[in-house]
């Protein structure tokens, strides 16, 4: 593990919940900042490799492939409040109304 490479990579991971918490008026910064924490977990986890034919490189690959997914799934439901509500704002989305 390297730890010279420490320090940003928590430092992405804790920028990236914060702003989460701070941005949460909007869904596009929401997702914005997911997809933020799911790049510095895999930023994270190829930093703690130790050797490249561990498995971490394998679970990388899949929390790549899963924050893609999620991506296409965000942005598809961001378009679809945007269209029924006129905007991204959280506070539009009432579930009172279903």
């Amino acid at each position: 593990m390297s730890i010279s490479l420490l320090p940003p990579f928590t430092f992405i991971t804790l920028f990236a919940l914060l702003s989460f918490v701070m941005q949460r008026h909007h869904v596009l910064m929401c997702l914005l900042s997911l997809e933020a924490t799911l790049l510095s977990l895999a930023f994270g986890i190829t930093i703690m490799n130790a050797s490249p034919t561990s498995m971490d490189m394998f679970y990388c690959v899949v929390i790549l492939s899963f924050a893609a997914c999620e991506a296409a799934v965000a942005l598809a439901v961001l378009v679809v409040i945007t269209r029924s509500f006129g905007s991204d704002l959280i506070n539009s989305v009432n579930t009172n109304k279903c």
